[in-house]
């Protein structure tokens, strides 16, 4: 019964890893479009839009993380 209680928790826990995908995969499609309206801007979009992806993706992987200590710890 306790493996089951890890197992469901790992697989809750795991939810975060494609919120993290959806919110970059929705920051860098804004990125691009607004590239797109506003050349002129590139590099300063393009920096900002990478913050916040590395932010975004540091989330998934503190639900990775979290996972695997459920998982076998």
């Amino acid at each position: 019964m306790e493996n089951i209680g890890k197992y469901i928790g790992s697989g809750l826990c795991s939810i975060g890893l494609g919120g993290s995908a959806i919110g970059g995969g929705i920051v860098l499609g804004c990125v691009v479009y607004s590239i797109g309206r506003q050349p002129s801007l590139e590099n300063k979009l393009f920096s900002t839009g990478m913050i916040y992806f590395a932010l975004i993706e540091s989330m998934g992987l503190f639900s990775l993380i979290i996972s695997i200590i459920i998982l076998y710890g």
